[in-house]
């Protein structure tokens, strides 16, 4: 499965103090690449999802699915900024809904 990351999320990960909590993200984003599973997730609605990652502050990836091949992440957060996280990735969603490029 190819997982493409948005700009924004590469960018957060990067700035990542916690390099524990990176290394979990990242073995989570690897895992689902290769079908192992995308573990704890749920459906946000509106074919958001929000992929839950147990470690450190409580780390959250918020994505789409485009046909069977395709993960796209478009935010990254934590807990404590969910809301706006979801706001903003629920945005993004819609722009990537009606590219027919992708």
């Amino acid at each position: 499965m190819e997982i493409i990351l948005e700009k924004r999320v590469e960018k957060w990960l990067q700035s990542l103090k916690d390099k524990q909590s990176f290394l979990a993200i990242i073995a989570r984003l690897e895992q689902a690449s290769k079908l192992v599973h995308l573990g704890d997730y749920k459906g946000l609605g509106n074919g958001l999802f929000e992929m839950r990652i147990h470690q450190g502050a409580g780390y959250r990836l918020y994505f789409i699915c485009k046909g069977d091949v395709l993960i796209i992440i478009l935010n990254g957060g934590t807990k404590q900024h969910q809301s706006a996280d979801i706001k903003k990735a629920n945005e993004l969603a819609k722009e990537y809904k009606n590219d027919s490029r992708i």
